[in-house]
């Protein structure tokens, strides 16, 4: 979404997805050779710390880790949860931006049409996650399922559970949903003035 604001081209919103996608697949991007792609992780990069440090973000975030600690789930699990659980619930909201759904599609499948060595990973392992990882994104297609928390919530739970220190409990599966379903209807209203946070933070923030 905040790509767009700048270009909406596929090569940069791939790249402003990219060090996210390196995350999810624990793999390490070097030299990228592609003026487009890079500019995106640039754009990344301006937007992730702003984001981060907004208002409307840290005070969602504030109030998930009392409601998580309150019903029950251990103190590391409730800081991860509440922190990747409202970006989660926040995709959910801003794939209803138009352009947003297909520019991320878009993406995904540019990955097939990269020039080799386009992205120099760490090691010949890594590239392969990173192949896995986007032939996956492409069968599975648009991630609107991030829109019911339901699936947030079990989605939370796979991601912690491969962080042996952030590993929910086997009781903790069920309350991650719960608090999901509660908390969705904040993330929403609060989803358009974080939105302008971005903005006006990117506004002003240096080139």
């Amino acid at each position: 979404m905040v790509a767009r604001w700048e270009r909406d081209e596929p090569a940069f919103v791939l790249g402003a997805m990219l060090p996210d996608f390196a995350q999810m697949c624990r793999a390490r991007v070097g030299d990228i050779s592609h003026d487009a792609i890079a500019a995106g992780v640039r754009c990344h990069h301006r937007a992730d710390s702003i984001f981060h440090d907004t208002a409307t973000f840290l005070a969602l975030c504030s109030q998930a880790r009392s409601d998580l600690r309150a019903a029950g789930v251990g103190r590391a699990t409730a800081l991860a949860a509440a922190h990747v659980g409202i970006e989660l619930l926040l995709d959910g909201c801003w794939l209803d931006d138009p352009g947003v759904d297909a520019a991320y599609l878009a993406a995904i499948d540019h990955t097939v049409s990269l020039p080799p060595r386009t992205l120099a990973w760490s090691t010949d392992e890594h590239a392969e996650r990173f192949a896995h990882l986007c032939r996956r994104l492409q069968e599975a297609g648009s991630p609107r399922a991030y829109g019911n928390p339901t699936v947030v919530g079990q989605r939370l739970e796979r991601i912690l559970a491969q962080r042996p220190r952030l590993a929910p409990s086997p009781s903790d599966g069920p309350r991650l949903v719960q608090w999901a379903h509660r908390v969705q209807p904040a993330v929403i209203a609060a989803a358009e003035t974080l939105r302008e946070e971005v903005r006006e933070g990117l506004a002003s923030a240096p080139p």
